[in-house]
């Protein structure tokens, strides 16, 4: 197995450090008001086993307007309540008791809980290891130092440290967090049983002037390091069949609920070593798919066409835009062609355009598209992944079934794996002698003196 693990919600791996005097220090000659535990709401329960199949979801019947797929939140109170409708801009049409709906605040302060205290960089609370946040979560270290995305901690629990957690926190005035699109996304998943291909929630709160999500964490390494750890060595097609289908099980759930995920690249996938499949690590660049939103936004520019992943996968949307403005995009067809030439470098340990210039992509990956000299040496079945998404439309929901079936045939046929539980390319079988052994003893039952 591999023993390399990378965290699900690291966005950038190197610390940086910040410069001395940028951080808001308390004062311990000023009075600071210790909010009482009134002030503190906590959102959700343990996790439990979610038996609803993605094909009970009440988004799944045909003949509805894809606003009431894409624009739904379920309340965090109870799981039975009605959904609550979205507009295109992704705020509330009514009133909630959602924490991520909160008023503004004038200004920031440094607070102080009990005995723990926390500074401020860029409004934003700055812990070390041990510090306790909200009266309930340890933290242990920090994930994220994109400050746009939020304070991102891995924490434990204090009520129960086996618990391994990863707490988001953002200020209650931004009203653009993406907590919220990270809300409705999982809530989403969790509701239709595809929670598999995301990570759970664990609790949603407020606390002073900030609100924050916690998730629960999910170990294992990136696609990245697995291809590291691969070196020389490719892949086989029962191993890229079955991460092109998780993956394609990712853009379903994404695109179905209305969002894009402008980048698709190896850092954002991780393996779990639980359910031995690839899950989405990262929802911060998700943003809403206007060229399906209704009524439509009054400024298609609203999210703006950008493509943040590696250009090596880049669409040809992205590398053919040459004109002003730029017409509305990516589609959720271009990030199944991303997808595409992910799946094309895993099998064939590279693409002929992966070292070379920007402007000197699209003419290779043109070429090597339209003549399918791309697929030369590979079954058939990688050609018609290719056949069937670009002969899809914007967006298709026909098309992920398709494409699934097809990568079920990649590893079931191609790769010879008829059980999804084989071991995959990096995974070896533990010698005897690296399994434990366990000596059972024989004693004889000796009565308690309470018993007599």
């Amino acid at each position: 197995m591999v023993q390399e693990q990378d965290s699900p919600m690291l966005i950038n791996g190197s610390k940086s450090p910040y410069k001395k005097g940028m951080v808001k220090k308390v004062d311990s000659t000023s009075p600071v008001t210790t909010p009482a535990k009134s002030n503190i709401s906590f959102v959700g329960s343990n996790k439990s086993p979610l038996h609803k199949s993605i094909s009970t979801s009440p988004y799944s019947g045909e003949g509805q307007d894809v606003a009431a797929q894409v624009g739904r939140l379920i309340s965090p109170g109870s799981p039975s309540e009605q959904p609550k409708e979205i507009d295109c801009a992704g705020n509330d049409k009514v009133n909630s008791d959602n924490p991520l709906n909160t008023a503004e605040v004038e200004n920031d302060s440094v607070t102080e809980s009990d005995e723990h205290s926390y500074n401020l960089l860029n409004g934003l609370p700055v812990f070390t290891e041990n510090d306790i946040f909200a009266e309930r979560f340890k933290i242990f270290e920090r994930a994220s130092w994109v400050d746009a995305h939020g304070a991102c901690y891995f924490c434990t629990d204090v009520d129960n440290e086996q618990v391994e957690l990863t707490v988001r926190i953002d200020r209650k005035d931004n009203k653009n967090t993406v907590l919220k699109t990270e809300y409705k996304v999982l809530k989403q998943a969790e509701r239709e049983g595809r929670h598999g291909s995301f990570y759970q929630i664990h609790s949603l709160g407020t606390y002073d002037e900030f609100v924050f999500m916690a998730s629960y964490w999910k170990a294992g390494p990136s696609l990245k390091s697995i291809t590291k750890f691969m070196g020389n060595r490719k892949f086989t097609h029962g191993t890229v069949g079955r991460f092109a289908s998780d993956i394609f099980a990712i853009l379903q759930s994404v695109h179905s609920y209305g969002y894009l995920m402008h980048c698709i690249y190896m850092e954002r996938l991780t393996f779990d070593a639980c359910s031995r499949s690839l899950f989405l690590n990262d929802l911060t660049s998700l943003k809403l798919d206007d060229s399906r939103s209704r009524p439509p936004p009054k400024n298609p520019y609203r999210n703006p066409p950008v493509w943040s992943g590696d250009p090596t996968y880049a669409p040809f949307h992205f590398l053919e835009v040459d004109e002003f403005p730029p017409p509305p995009g990516p589609l959720a067809r271009d990030e199944l062609e991303a997808a595409l030439y992910l799946i094309l470098d895993l099998i064939k340990g590279g693409l002929p355009w992966s070292e070379v210039r920007l402007s000197e992509i699209l003419p290779l990956k043109r070429e090597a598209l339209h003549s399918e000299h791309i697929f030369e040496g590979l079954p058939d079945q990688y050609r018609e992944l290719w056949f069937a998404i670009r002969d899809s439309k914007e967006y298709d929901a026909r098309v992920y079934p398709k494409l699934m079936d097809i990568c079920k045939d990649i590893y079931h046929k191609c790769g010879a794996v008829k059980n999804v539980d084989n071991n995959f390319d990096f995974e070896i079988e533990p010698k005897a002698e690296d399994i434990p052994r366990f000596v059972l003893e024989k004693k004889p039952i000796v009565p308690d003196e309470t018993t007599k």
